[in-house]
């Protein structure tokens, strides 16, 4: 699986992942027992030369990210 990175900022978390792979979507689940996967519905943005990467706000409930290949 690809080698994601989380950088946390001013109440929000950017999700990276190498820019070379391509075809990949993050997706998320409020928990891992029983897992509901849900797209996080945000196209990924070249974050620095080699990274490209999601911002999302953080809230109140717990998250969980994956990703997979389109």
């Amino acid at each position: 699986p690809p080698r994601m990175t989380i950088t946390y900022a001013n109440g929000s978390v950017t999700i990276g992942w190498p820019l070379i792979l391509r075809g990949y979507e993050l997706e998320q689940t409020d928990s891992l027992v029983n897992p509901d996967w849900t797209p996080v519905g945000l196209s990924p943005s070249q974050t620095d030369a080699v990274t490209q990467g999601i911002t999302l706000q953080t809230g109140p409930t717990r998250k969980f990210y994956r990703l997979i290949r389109q």
